[in-house]
Parts: C-alpha cells; sequence; structure tokens
C-alpha cells in the first residue's frame, strides 16, 4: 500500500487501497458528557480548505451570531430505523443523539424537526406506518402522506378536506420554521402553536420550497399544529429550535430515508423541492453523506453506478457552496443483491473524496466488523443499529466535529 500523508494529523491524499478495519485510537472526547470514550474516527483527506463553510458555522453558533445547520442525507440507518424501536426511532437516531451529546458538553446543539415521510421506516407507504416511527407526529383526520418527494422522503399532504398535522418536539424549543411547497394560488393552511393565534400560510403561484419562521413562543415544550384551510397542502417539514436568550445553536436536520438508493439523493424529480432546490433554501453549512451505498450494493446497484451518483451529489453540493462531508457505510450482515461486494462501494467513497476534494469520515473503519460491533449491542438485526449503536456514531461524529473545528 502506498503511503499517505498527513494534513492535521489525519490522513490525506490519493486513498486507493484503505485499511477499512483500521481506526486511530483518539478518544472523542465523550468523557465531556458523562459517557464512555469511544474511538474518533479517521477523516480521510481533511483540510482547512475543504470544511471552511463549516467551520465558520460552527464558530458563527458558538459566537452568537446564527445557526449553524447540517443537513444529513441517508437511508433507514442514519434516520434511526431499528428493529424493537417502536416509536422512538426517529429520536434515537444518531443525529439526535449527537445534538444530545454536544449539548451535554456544554455546546449549543439541538435535532428537533421532522422531515418527510422517512420511507415509512420500510413499512407500506401510508399515514400510519410514518406514525408508527415516531411519537412527536400526530394526524387528524385527512392528513396522508403524498406523492412529492423532497427532503426526508415524500412530504406530508393535507388534502382539500379538513385534516391537521401535530408535531411535539422532543426537547423545549422557542421556534418552529415550516418548510412547505408553494404551488398553484387558492392553497392554504393556517400554523398554530399550542392554542395560540393561527397564522395564515398561502401559495402565491409560484413553485418553490418555503421556509416560513412562525411568532417566537416562551421556551418550553410546545405542539405545533398545521390545519389545512384551502387546496391540497404540501407540508414538507418542520425545524424548531431554542433561540431564547439569543441562544443560538449547531442544528441537525435529519433528512434519512428508510430504503433510499444513492440515486434518490440526488431526486430533482419536483425541481420546486428536489436537491437542487433543498440546498438553496435552506444554505446549510454542511451537508453529510450518510451510509449512502447500503441500499445501493442491497439492490444490486453497481459500483461505478453508485459512485456516479455520489459524485454527482458532492458536487451540487458544492455548487451550492455548502461542504460536503461523506462518512462510510455501516457494516452489513445480510447477503441480500452485491452484499458480499460492500467493501468496493466503502472503498469507492474514499476515491470521491479524493477526487472531488472533500472530508470523508471512516465510521465503518472505526467500527471495525459487523461481529465485533454485533458484540458490543451496537446491532439491532443485520444492518440497523440498536440504540446504543447510534449512540455509539453519535460519539464518534463528536470526535469528527472535533478534528474538523480543529483543522482550522
Amino acid at each position: 500500500m502506498s503511503s499517505i500523508p498527513m494534513i492535521g494529523g489525519v490522513p490525506s491524499g490519493p486513498a486507493l487501497a484503505i485499511p477499512l478495519g483500521v481506526a486511530r485510537a483518539v478518544t472523542a472526547s465523550a468523557s465531556t458528557s458523562g459517557r464512555s470514550s469511544l474511538p474518533s474516527p479517521n477523516i480521510y483527506n481533511l483540510k482547512a480548505s475543504n470544511t471552511v463553510r463549516l467551520r465558520t458555522g460552527i464558530a458563527a453558533a458558538a459566537a452568537g451570531v446564527r445557526n449553524c445547520l447540517i443537513g444529513i442525507w441517508a437511508p433507514s440507518t442514519g434516520a434511526g430505523q431499528s428493529t424493537g424501536g417502536g416509536m422512538s426511532q426517529a429520536v434515537n437516531a444518531w443525529p439526535m443523539q449527537l445534538a444530545s451529546r454536544l449539548q451535554a458538553a456544554g455546546i449549543n446543539a439541538g435535532a428537533n424537526g421532522f422531515f418527510g415521510d422517512k420511507g415509512n421506516w420500510g413499512g407500506v407507504q401510508s399515514i400510519t406506518s410514518v406514525l408508527a416511527g415516531d411519537y412527536r407526529l400526530s394526524i387528524t383526520d385527512g392528513t396522508t402522506v403524498g406523492g412529492t418527494q423532497a427532503f426526508g422522503g415524500n412530504a406530508f399532504l393535507l388534502p382539500a378536506v379538513p385534516a391537521r398535522l401535530s408535531f411535539t418536539p422532543q426537547n423545549p424549543v422557542t421556534r418552529f420554521e415550516v418548510a412547505w411547497r408553494d404551488n398553484a394560488s387558492v392553497r392554504s393552511f393556517n400554523a398554530t402553536i399550542d392554542a395560540g393565534p393561527a397564522a395564515l400560510i398561502s401559495t402565491t403561484g409560484v413553485a418553490a420550497l418555503r421556509r416560513t419562521l412562525l411568532p417566537a413562543a416562551p421556551l418550553g415544550m410546545h405542539t405545533v399544529n398545521f390545519d389545512w384551510v384551502a387546496g391540497n397542502v404540501t407540508i414538507i417539514g418542520c425545524h424548531s429550535y431554542n433561540d431564547a436568550n439569543g441562544r443560538k445553536e449547531i442544528s441537525f436536520l435529519n433528512g434519512g430515508i428508510a430504503g433510499a438508493m444513492s440515486a434518490r439523493f440526488n431526486d430533482e424529480t419536483d425541481g420546486a423541492v428536489g436537491l437542487t432546490a433543498t440546498l438553496a433554501a435552506y444554505q446549510f453549512d454542511a451537508a453529510f453523506y450518510d451510509d449512502a451505498p447500503i441500499n445501493d450494493w442491497r439492490n444490486g446497484v453497481s459500483v461505478a453506478s453508485s459512485k456516479a451518483n455520489a459524485t454527482a451529489w458532492v458536487q451540487k453540493v458544492k455548487a451550492a457552496n455548502v461542504d460536503p462531508v461523506l462518512i462510510t457505510p455501516l457494516w452489513d450482515n445480510g447477503t441480500l443483491g452485491l452484499s458480499a461486494q460492500q467493501d468496493s462501494y466503502a472503498a469507492m467513497l474514499f476515491e470521491v473524496a479524493i477526487e472531488q476534494d472533500v472530508p470523508l469520515i471512516d465510521i465503518r473503519g472505526a467500527w471495525g466488523s459487523y461481529a465485533l460491533a454485533s458484540a458490543k449491542g451496537w446491532y439491532s438485526d443485520s444492518i440497523h443499529p440498536a440504540f446504543a449503536g447510534s449512540g455509539a456514531k453519535a460519539a464518534m461524529m463528536q470526535g469528527a466535529l472535533m478534528q474538523i473545528q480543529q483543522i482550522g
């Protein structure tokens, strides 16, 4: 194997033969959150030049200037799906656990949002399937899952009948920002926080992804309700956070979709809310491409096609002035499709990282193997992490963020 030059204390440069089962034994400062430490994963091709936006966002949040927004594109493993996870799957996902760890360590962070139907947690497309994995959501009357593909899965539909979609974040917040699809005129819905006054939100006739910030509420546990008023209303999701006393945070927006293959993360079927529009609307500081090849190999998508999709995603993210960050896929103990070739898919991401000059966090290497991780109780089945596994990944991602923050 050729030697790998070092930048900032981590491997960088060309890397075609990667020791996927080897992780650098650096403590991830997990002890600061009162939990046991875990090895911090290697970050390949980490440079000050390819993490400028992310590091600037983290610094801005720490200085109380603005929130730092990090979007996550992932399949079920990032969405939080786990066998036996029940209605807590969404809040048990690693981005949610990462936010909790950072907050416990004195770094303002949150992941108090929902986006899309999460691929119905691998079940049949229905509102019942969606609710089964996220206790924070509830519906009344005609609310259903629509056909609009957006960040986090298919968007919610308030059809032309009375309908309500309600969301109660898992943590105290002061702000709610609803994401919805603007469309033909004469479509509208009301947004209310608890039993407060209704804010009428109406379409303008211009197809677009809109973000509407609702009036501030006192810090506490709140429920936001979206009620149909007229026409077919499309709700993509809601981002909530705590900005009491000028607080700013690192906000993780989890767009995980069960069953999603890499092509789905590039989706532009509905250009008004596709990948390009989502990046433009949110102006993320960073976008994480997490576990993306898993459903490719499970469904027989070739390594070459998976690489082309990963490359296209990175290029779109960079074009939006957002920092892309690749994350190697977890180990798969299943036998579906091309699972036997999964190491080739993981190695492919290293190639993309070098060719596109973006960092790659090697969670796969830090976990060692399926057998090693499973023995620690990190898997709920052959592929989906258990609560402890998502927690372990969150701890490792905390260490990775520390490395990224320090590179500059």
